[in-house]
């Protein structure tokens, strides 16, 4: 068992932050002894954390005090394709990121480090690179920064469940991608808004399966880039927290005001009741979707921390109420143009008839009652209501209605 100590002060919201992350934590330790699937004990691995002021020094050149070699077996990608029924998403083998800096005739590669220098409620992250073995058995590393990730449980480690473990998590990121397209295209559409305002991109993501020659064992890991892990943000998380602007904001208050005409906007907000998922889904799509004729100019003020919970609340409602992705971490990118949200490690709560199919995506997946703790904390900004309203161009007319 876990546990933190925090000072309480008077201050009501600094009161309300404490039991928040007390609840977090609690949790946390549930789902470090209890597997949602088996309903049996599960084991943490014991390892030797690499401290963040040690970081860069082990990034910095090879050292096999600190690093492992693996050869690499397979990488593949979760990938959508277009098809006469849509978009499919099917498992893709794909070449390793650096293969053109290999020489030919080596032993092709990976070098993780000994230890994790972060961790979740599910994985360890390693310090990676792709790497190669000469013909000296000399290795050498090639392109930049990787992060590997692996279960931080013992059950975890067996074959059976080794591909299936790290496969889950990667497609939950696949999938988180591809609302993310969805997202900034709409948000491209809302008139007014500026090549300044923040888009969301989620990492790539590969798994690499992996063998230690040296013990003979096979192993799973799923990689991405790095990214700057000192600006390394959560801003929601499956349990219904989201950051607030009282709290210590790493990218500042900068506000966009957009000056907007509404013509046809949806009136559904993100309000759900407190009945059943049954009774939920017997609501019908015109009930849901039904839509307001409005001409009257609004001006709204979009800030930057809007972004991420916005993105949470479009996806429920892109994916016609089916599941939520949340848990949104990672950094504020300002050096790009526009700037960019660059996340990672997204949880989607499905919401779904068959409790039994409720981990669909895996032990992070709450099913509708992660659903319903997104929807009690959160409260939709202007942006919200912007990205579900359809925009006619200049000129444009509505058949449906008359209005140009």
């Amino acid at each position: 068992c876990k546990g933190i100590f925090k000072a309480s002060s008077a201050c009501p919201k600094a009161l309300a932050k404490v039991f928040t992350e007390i609840s977090s934590t609690v949790t946390d330790t549930k789902m470090e002894l209890i597997d949602s699937d088996t309903k049996l004990r599960r084991t943490v691995r014991p390892v030797n954390r690499i401290a963040q002021s040690k970081i860069a020094h082990v990034l910095r050149k090879y050292d096999p005090k600190y690093w492992t070699f693996f050869k690499t077996t397979e990488r593949v990608e979760w990938a959508y394709y277009r098809a006469s029924k849509g978009r499919i998403g099917k498992w893709s083998p794909k070449k390793f990121m650096n293969h053109n800096a290999f020489p030919p005739e080596v032993t092709v590669g990976v070098i993780i480090s000994n230890g994790p220098f972060a961790e979740g409620a599910e994985r360890y992250a390693r310090l990676c690179y792709e790497a190669y073995k000469d013909s000296r058995g000399i290795i050498h590393t090639a392109g930049v920064p990787l992060v590997a990730k692996e279960s931080r449980f013992l059950e975890d480690k067996n074959n059976e469940r080794l591909k299936t473990f790290q496969r889950r998590f990667c497609k939950v990121q696949s999938i988180a991608s591809r609302y993310a397209e969805a997202f900034n295209k709409k948000l491209r559409e809302i008139p007014g808004v500026r090549s300044s305002t923040p888009r969301v991109n989620f990492l790539d993501c590969s798994v690499y399966m992996v063998r230690d020659e040296s013990k003979n064992v096979e192993d799973a890991w799923l990689v991405e880039k790095m990214v700057d892990y000192k600006g390394y943000v959560k801003f929601n998380n499956n349990q219904g927290y989201v950051f607030r602007s009282g709290e210590e904001n790493p990218f500042g208050e900068t506000k966009e005001a957009l000056q907007i005409k509404p013509v046809k906007k949806n009136n559904f907000l993100f309000e759900i009741n407190e009945g059943s998922e049954e009774e939920q889904n017997e609501q019908s799509d015109h009930e849901r979707d039904s839509l307001n004729v409005s001409q009257k100019c609004e001006s709204i003020v979009i800030k930057n921390e809007d972004i991420p919970q916005a993105f949470s609340c479009f996806s429920y409602w892109y994916s016609k109420y089916k599941h939520i992705v949340v848990d949104l971490q990672g950094v504020f990118d300002r050096e790009q143009s526009p700037p960019v949200y660059i996340l990672t490690d997204p949880a989607l709560h499905s919401r779904l008839h068959d409790y039994q199919s409720k981990l669909k995506y895996g032990r992070t997946d709450k099913g509708y009652q992660g659903i319903l703790a997104f929807s009690k904390s959160h409260e939709c900004s202007p942006l919200c209501k912007a990205l579900k309203s359809r925009w006619l161009l200049p000129g444009e007319k509505d058949s449906s209605c008359g209005i140009a």
